[in-house]
């Protein structure tokens, strides 16, 4: 429901509200996440990127 002037009233999904810029939240900072990270900020979206280690080491198979 969205509220409008105090009084309620039921939005179709044509009216849903739309932000301008869309926000992805991505967790992970390895080569797969940073690859999304940056196509995302490409496109014109606002990208956070979450990664759990204090510092990045090498690990990994290191391609």
């Amino acid at each position: 429901m969205h509220r409008c002037g105090g009084s309620a009233r039921k939005l179709l999904i044509g009216e849903l509200p739309v932000s301008a810029k869309p926000s992805y939240a991505v967790v992970g900072a390895g080569i797969g996440g940073l690859a999304v990270g940056a196509l995302l900020a490409r496109q014109d979206a606002k990208v956070t990127i979450y990664e759990q280690a204090k510092r990045f080491l090498r690990i990994g198979a290191g391609i």
